[in-house]
């Protein structure tokens, strides 16, 4: 189900995340809603009720990153189809992976597959395919062009329509996506920078399903790097964040992190520091945030001493965390912001 929304280009831009959900509307309103929605969609699809007695369930959050899209759904009494004719638009042909929390009923290619918790389904845009969840279920998808995946339509062939939860690489790739749903907004450089790293991986499930592990290795070694910095990213606030836990959750040696690491010119004890401490200057700037005391967003940030804290925080931004945190509480009273890009002019004022 390639629910991402889309624009009408083949590449997507990077939109904000879209959310909807119909909870709120009736049976006959909420079912044309989201059809509209799957008409927009990357891979534009129909959709029915599997009982139309029975309420429906569609929350969706879309996402675009470069040129994929990403869709995380909570549904419940919706048949999903891409028809014949549908099969046959103009439109660049698409690859999507959909990731399952639930159980769900998926046709293609002849198959027929009754999709279980962890499930990973593959379909494709050239052909037609029907997805049936009656009972309340999650989904994650993940849809780029055939192009960019950059594998035979033989292979491809057969692997649609089949559960690939129990591929070799499936914990990497649903590991990778919850990665990517986790990240805050990017710029459209770094949107850029992890299409490929990401059709790589898709490229790597799909081959090792299909028994072809050399391109597997392959592109593991190719992604590990923007994978290394996904999992930076997400953790970065846990104080138990380790080259050696690093090393471990990717089966490497420490070693070899610093020379991943390297390449990609980041040294971890200060990258680390530093993007700690720039959410505690994030968070200290949160008027949702005012309750916290200053040890807590530390601590929520992943310092787990005070006076480290303090000293570290001093001496990037020059002023204390609650000097710093007065001089917004000011900015905001006053109608303009006192702490602009990391200017500490306010702060100095003050004092």
């Amino acid at each position: 189900m390639g629910a991402t929304i889309s624009s009408a280009s083949g590449s997507l831009p990077r939109p904000p995340v879209e959310r909807f959900s119909i909870g709120a509307l009736g049976h006959d309103e909420g079912l044309q809603v989201i059809t509209e929605a799957a008409h927009r969609s990357l891979v534009p699809f129909d959709l029915a009720t599997v009982d139309a007695a029975e309420p429906v369930v569609f929350d969706l959050a879309s996402r675009g990153f470069g040129e994929f899209g990403m869709a995380d759904m909570t549904i419940r009494n919706v048949v999903s189809e891409r028809t014949e004719k549908l099969a046959r638009d103009q439109s660049e042909p698409q690859l999507s992976l959909m990731v399952l929390h639930g159980a769900a009923r998926l046709e293609q290619g002849g198959r027929q597959l009754r999709g279980r918790d962890g499930s990973i389904c593959a379909t494709w845009s050239i052909r037609p395919w029907r997805t049936a969840v009656s009972a309340r279920a999650e989904l994650s998808s993940l849809t780029l062009s055939l192009d960019r995946v950059g594998l035979p339509n033989r292979l491809l062939g057969g692997l649609v329509g089949r559960d690939l939860g129990t591929a070799p690489l499936a914990p990497v790739l649903r590991a990778h996506l919850a990665a990517l749903a986790a990240l805050p907004a990017l710029d459209r450089q770094a949107d850029a920078a992890v299409t490929e790293p990401t059709a790589a991986l898709v490229r790597a499930l799909l081959a090792t399903a299909a028994g072809d592990d050399a391109v597997g290795r392959g592109a593991l070694r190719e992604t590990l790097g923007m994978r290394v910095m996904q999992h930076l990213r997400s953790n970065v606030t846990d104080p138990e964040l380790s080259a050696e836990s690093i090393a471990t959750r990717f089966s490497i040696s420490r070693r070899t992190l610093y020379l991943v690491l390297a390449e990609l010119d980041v040294p971890l004890g200060e990258w680390v520091r530093t993007e700690r401490l720039r959410r505690a200057a994030a968070a200290l700037h949160d008027p949702a945030c005012a309750d916290l005391g200053v040890s807590a967003v530390a601590r929520r940030c992943g310092f787990t001493e005070h006076s480290t804290f303090s000293r570290a925080f001093r001496t990037r931004y020059g002023v204390t965390p609650s000097e710093w945190r007065a001089a917004a509480a000011d900015s905001v009273h006053s109608g303009h912001s006192a702490l602009h890009d990391g200017s500490t002019t306010g702060v100095a004022a003050r004092r």
